[in-house]
């Protein structure tokens, strides 16, 4: 048991560090934005909704990067590992230009979704500032992926918290315009991050090309049989896109439900939506390296340890959640006043936060089971417990709980709660069972 912890945290720590990277991006774009205003915070939370359904949906498709990375180390096949790389960054490239032009008409698309016309405005040019990275979100996705199934995921941390700083001093530049520069809100925000984005991208992908001993890993010379590491790639990503974009576009209608309450109630939505983001993110490093020493386990064709580091993992991530809860509950005040200038949307946080903390632990157990099943190539169960949990379930009872019920925002949080749980038991009862008949763990599903 000791071995597995610290193998899993010696993994985890670098690709916690680095995930949480991406959400104080974010956190310092809402906290940014929310000293601008409520409207202003509202126009980040409504434009950042598409783009990240989106985002979600096209780093699921790049998730099977990490999956046969994995398992062709555990193979002892190195070399193989950056040919399935290189093919998977031309794919998510073209992906990411796609995606896109989706999003390039933010008014028609935020007006299907039933916004008042002043959160359309404002939020359509905050959705187009997000599409210019879509390419750059995905090309970096998929060789963090990469670089962690090889056991090197600290230059994707070091670039991430960089980027943080970079990005920090374009919000300020083009939020609040210094030196006679226009005042661009929560649009700046959004286009400081894009460019950001950008820069961190083409800084992973030299770093991959460059580090010491890469030709062993097969980042240079031909691809090779181009057809077959897409198809593998796309079996196993379909699904994982698909269990990605129903999760996402779950969380992203309750957030257009929020909108329908009011812009104090989408607001105050958006916040404690980052600061749950924030934190499984700390959850989702344990996650991806319970996903990689499982697929180490089934390349090496070693049951007992494939189910030993599932559970491992889980149970590191329950723990992290227990930990930090108590601190949330007893701080809560103070965050909401981080998040937000407005005294009515400070309430709002801090009385939401009280639903958040059990949310997130059922949300972070889930994810990292989801990871420790995708690590043995189980695909289709997965996304159909997803199916059924999260828009039937979470959805339903969320627009129950807050509209003919009555209780708000309070409501759309424990309807999350609801489909989560459910989640995380079947998930979990799926793992349990697989790991009693170890044979076919080594076989997609």
């Amino acid at each position: 048991m000791r071995v597995d912890l610290r193998e899993t945290l010696s993994l985890a720590l670098p690709v916690m560090a680095a995930r949480a990277g991406i959400l104080v991006m974010t956190a310092v774009d809402t906290i940014m934005t929310g000293r601008f205003g409520a409207e202003e915070l509202a126009f980040y939370a409504i434009g950042n909704a598409p783009f990240l359904l989106f985002m979600l949906l096209g780093i699921g498709l790049a998730t099977g990067t990490v999956v046969l990375v994995s398992q062709a180390m555990g193979a002892g096949q190195p070399g193989e590992t950056g040919r399935i790389w290189r093919i998977a960054c031309l794919d998510t490239a073209l992906l990411g230009l796609a995606t896109a032009l989706l999003l390039l008409p933010g008014e028609t698309i935020l007006s299907w979704l039933g916004q008042s016309p002043e959160v359309v405005a404002g939020g359509a040019r905050v959705m187009r500032a997000f599409a210019l990275a879509m390419p750059a979100v995905l090309l970096f996705a998929v060789t963090s992926y990469f670089l962690e199934a090889i056991s090197r995921p600290h230059a994707g941390m070091a670039v991430m918290w960089l980027g943080n700083v970079l990005n920090l001093v374009l919000n300020w530049i083009l939020m609040f315009g210094p030196f006679g520069l226009p005042m661009l809100g929560a649009e700046g925000a959004a286009l400081g991050t894009s460019i950001t984005r950008w820069v961190m991208a083409a800084a992973l992908i030299l770093y991959a090309f460059r580090f010491a001993g890469h030709l062993a890993y097969g980042v240079r010379g031909p691809l090779g049989d181009v057809r077959g590491v897409r198809r593998r790639l796309l079996r196993l990503g379909l699904p994982f896109a698909a269990s990605q974009g129903l999760e996402s576009s779950a969380f992203q209608f309750i957030l257009v439900m929020a909108g329908w309450l009011g812009t104090t109630q989408l607001a105050a939505h958006q916040a404690a939506m980052n600061l749950n983001a924030l934190l499984y993110m700390l959850t989702l490093g344990v996650a991806t390296a319970t996903s990689v020493r499982v697929g180490h386990a089934v390349g090496r064709a070693r049951p007992d340890q494939i189910a030993r580091a599932g559970w491992v993992g889980t149970g590191m991530g329950l723990a992290i959640m227990l930990v930090c809860a108590p601190l949330l509950a007893g701080f809560r005040q103070q965050i909401g006043e981080l998040y937000a200038a407005d005294p009515v949307v400070v309430i709002a946080i801090a009385s939401t936060i009280l639903v958040v903390l059990p949310t997130m632990l059922m949300d972070s157990g889930q994810g990292i089971v989801t990871a420790a099943l995708r690590g043995t190539g189980d695909t289709w169960i997965p996304t159909a417990i997803h199916v059924s949990c999260f828009w039937p379930v979470m959805v339903g009872t969320a627009w129950y709980l807050a509209f003919p019920a009555g209780l708000g925002l309070a409501g759309l949080w424990w309807g999350l709660f609801t489909g989560l749980a459910l989640a995380f038991l079947l998930l979990s009862l799926r793992f349990a069972g697989r790991a009693r008949r170890p044979d076919p763990l080594a076989r997609a599903s």
